[in-house]
């Protein structure tokens, strides 16, 4: 009996001896993982880590010439202010940047992407007019000659049999859900058609319609202006129609919200049932256009071609005086600004992560020739654009060695290139020999 009363009494001794010293520990601990060190010469100092994330992974990683380990790796006990990086993988060119490191932070460089030295370029149908890449980045929409519509995978297998349109289409647009995709042409009404049966179905009661978008949260409802101006919801799969807001010239959709504009400029906001909520902040010049993030961020392109953001305190910030192009960056937090035909920048208006300050207007590229077709590319850390036929995508980073990489020279005009899942193919049309060829490049090679 005594000596089982010793072994509790030194079970409950060793469990209070360890909750002691991990409490002494635990603020050590920590302060190690912020980069606090101590050492004989330097006393109390604090040094930078760098956290590293590439695509591909499994990328040798050098810090100062020095080989660390594959991504993802971090560089931690940096002492300096910045470090030399580089990240490699056979068959793709290495990036290398030097990187500015704050001490006892940890420092985030999750996107680096490498390209491939030559892209596996693979045809996946000829004699194509116009095509389109489902939300889930895994099947494609495609008018050939004579009107014929297919849809096929991202290896160009099809997945129904091929349609024939009565008149050549203005645009191709997927159900959120990659299920279904309404056709709109200029002078036939739209149809809806099933992606797996290929089923085509009249729209007749939106003869006059216009501006077609989906909810976001409900696959077959669409929504549009309608002949009368004002902004209307149809059910496709019941046919049920409602109004949700009078007289709009022009509207977005967030995850959420509708954001619906008045000819006498007030972005009214409601949610997807037409219920209105708190209004935005009116915007001091006319609005031709708007630009919703899923989040609900909001910049509007003003008719005297002015380009405003309003932030998250819900005041106006004027961008660009002048505007060709804009778009948001996959997750909200920053604007590619194109002010005129032969310049690219960003505009930072909430990314905490970027290095450059936010509300400033951040050059990316400027060139002799015209830029066109710009869009974001994959994560949001490349823009994606065309210079005369060369497809090309840039960093946006442009300190130290920024990429430039060209997918590929295309012998059209407007190459029409979307980017697949994740960014490891681009599909986009290529004139070959006089046929126009859709391609997919693969920049992410075979491991």
């Amino acid at each position: 009996m005594h000596s089982q009363a010793m072994k509790k009494r030194s079970r409950q001794l060793l469990m209070i001896t360890s909750f002691l010293v991990f409490a002494a520990a635990a603020p050590l601990i920590i302060l190690y993982a912020m980069g606090y060190r101590l050492s004989p010469q330097d006393g109390a100092g604090s040094v930078g880590v760098v956290l590293l994330e590439s695509v591909p992974t499994r990328a040798d990683t050098y810090a100062d010439g020095v080989f660390l380990g594959r991504t993802p790796e971090s560089i931690p006990n940096i002492r300096n202010e910045s470090v030399r990086v580089r990240v490699a993988a056979p068959g793709y060119i290495p990036w290398e940047k030097t990187l500015t490191v704050a001490p006892g932070r940890a420092t985030e460089v999750r996107d680096i992407r490498l390209f491939p030295e030559e892209p596996q370029r693979t045809v996946l149908a000829s004699d194509v007019e116009m095509f389109s890449v489902s939300p889930s980045r895994r099947l494609i929409a495609m008018t050939q000659e004579n009107n014929h519509l297919s849809i096929i995978d991202t290896d160009g297998e099809p997945i129904s049999r091929t349609v024939i349109l009565p008149e050549a289409p203005t645009a191709l647009l997927w159900s959120p859900d990659s299920s279904s995709l309404v056709v709109t042409s200029s002078r036939s009404l739209p149809r809806f058609v099933n992606a797996a049966t290929a089923r085509v179905t009249t729209l007749s009661s939106l003869r006059g319609a216009h501006d077609f978008a989906w909810d976001p949260r409900v696959a077959s409802r669409l929504l549009y202006v309608g002949a009368d101006d004002n902004l209307h919801a149809l059910n496709i799969g019941t046919g049920a129609r409602e109004q949700l807001a009078e007289t709009v010239s022009e509207f977005a959709t967030s995850a959420r919200h509708i954001f619906a504009l008045s000819p006498d400029n007030t972005v009214r906001v409601s949610n997807l049932q037409g219920e209105p909520v708190t209004p935005r902040s009116e915007f001091p010049e006319p609005i031709a256009g708007l630009y919703v993030t899923p989040g609900g961020d909001i910049a509007g392109r003003a008719v005297d071609g002015s380009l405003h953001v309003v932030d998250e305190a819900g005041e106006v910030l004027t961008v660009s005086e002048a505007l060709v192009a804009s778009g948001w960056s996959p997750n909200g937090s920053m604007l590619f600004v194109q002010p005129d035909l032969h310049t690219l920048h960003v505009y930072n208006v909430r990314d905490e992560r970027w290095p450059l300050s936010q509300h400033e207007l951040h050059l990316v590229q400027r060139l002799s020739r015209p830029v066109t077709n710009v869009q974001w590319f994959a994560g949001g850390r490349h823009l994606l654009y065309q210079v005369d036929d060369a497809i090309i995508i840039s960093e946006i980073d442009t300190r130290d060695y920024p990429v430039t990489y060209q997918v590929d020279s295309v012998n059209l005009g407007d190459a029409k290139s979307a980017v697949g899942e994740d960014g490891e193919t681009l599909f986009y049309l290529k004139e070959t020999e006089g046929v126009r060829e859709l391609i997919a490049a693969k920049l992410a090679l075979e491991q």
